[in-house]
């Protein structure tokens, strides 16, 4: 029954964690949560008023390395004692007047649960089935990656400055944003199919299948969107812990 607890408090058995790695896990986040400031010192780049958000999670306000277009960011570090640990950073002031603060900590709590996964095809997608309105929940997970999100501020900077140029110039500045935005739109499309495809089939199996997905790894997710059978372990912690929150 620990598991269940620990799930609703934030822990999310990761796929390749055992009994003695997740509880070391759990207990060292929970000790560093008595004294969030002394944790955040050790991390060179977080810096900014500090406060337990949860039993499983740290917030700190600040704008510092936080991009303009971010309404929020889970930063998943790595300690020297390998322990994987979210910390969310927000900034100070509310960037976003469309987006609740409410739904930006609800988008990056899907992110700190997922801690222990490493996967980032869906990961977005998960996180933005938060959102209040359709259209970011589908839309919203464009980028999978902040690389991503990088490049497609820049190439429409660059494809902003194609009226200044010949016609044959300024098409050639816009082409590479073009091929660039056709293909994560393609990408998000497809994903998204897997994902519906995913969540329709797991309702066949689970009885809480929206909190069920959000444990899957990637390969898995793709496994029950395509009908074949699973690939969970049954005899892992993890599988453990999605039979008990599905019950």
């Amino acid at each position: 029954m620990y598991l269940r607890k620990l799930y609703e408090e934030g822990f999310v058995v990761g796929p390749n964690e055992d009994v003695e790695t997740f509880l070391n896990r759990v207990s060292y986040i929970k000790e560093a949560l008595k004294n969030p400031k002394k944790l955040i010192e050790q991390i060179e780049q977080l810096q900014g008023e500090v406060e337990v958000l949860n039993h499983s999670l740290i917030l700190f306000k600040s704008s510092k390395k936080l991009p303009f277009w971010f309404g929020g960011m889970t930063w998943i570090c790595e300690l020297d004692n390998g322990v994987k640990i979210p910390i969310l950073q927000m900034p100070k002031k509310k960037r976003f007047f469309w987006v609740d603060i409410d739904e930006v900590i609800s988008h990056e709590q899907v992110h700190a649960k997922r801690a222990a996964f490493n996967e980032n095809k869906f990961e977005e997608i998960l996180a933005y089935r938060t959102s209040k309105a359709r259209w970011r929940r589908f839309f919203g997970p464009l980028f999978s990656s902040n690389r991503q999100s990088f490049y497609f501020l820049s190439l429409a900077s660059i494809g902003c400055l194609s009226p200044i140029f010949p016609n044959e110039w300024g098409e050639l500045l816009l082409l590479p944003f073009a091929i660039f935005l056709l293909t994560i739109l393609t990408n998000l499309f497809k994903n998204q199919l897997l994902f519906h495809s995913a969540l329709k089939n797991l309702k066949k199996e689970f009885v809480f299948p929206e909190k069920i997905i959000e444990l899957l790894t990637d390969k898995e997710i793709i496994k029950y969107a395509l009908k074949k059978s699973s690939t969970i372990n049954r005899s892992s912690l993890r599988w453990k812990q999605i039979h008990l929150v599905d019950t």
